[in-house]
């Protein structure tokens, strides 16, 4: 059974040097060391199929987790995906993006990982 990635990148710069970049390149980089296809845009249905959401944000995950209840991503995913018919849906959220370089290089080979599993 063929097995894609859709790799939908929403950060309003283009530029391409954000943290958002950086970790959408690393899960398209570890699906391309596999053999999958890595098509950029879906050409069917989506029922049956399954999602990764990767959120960062300035905020610590926690607390936007207590204090907001995660309205956002819940909402995106009641009204979009899962009316697409897309589910499991998975969670990836990064907090304090200006975090250091360590933490950060953590978080881009946990994408890589993800990519080369294709979940």
């Amino acid at each position: 059974m063929a097995r894609r990635i859709t790799i939908i990148q929403g950060h309003p710069d283009a530029a391409g040097h954000h943290l958002l970049h950086a970790l959408a390149d690393a899960c398209d980089d570890g699906d391309a060391s596999g053999s999958r296809d890595a098509s950029r845009f879906p050409k069917r249905l989506l029922a049956g199929r399954s999602a990764r959401l990767v959120v960062t944000m300035g905020m610590p995950v926690l607390f936007y987790r207590w204090y907001f209840g995660a309205y956002g991503i819940r909402s995106f995913e009641r009204s979009m995906l899962r009316f697409a018919g897309i589910k499991p849906i998975r969670e990836s959220l990064y907090g304090l993006a200006f975090a250091d370089e360590r933490k950060r290089a953590r978080w881009i080979e946990d994408m890589r990982r993800h990519g080369e599993r294709g979940d």
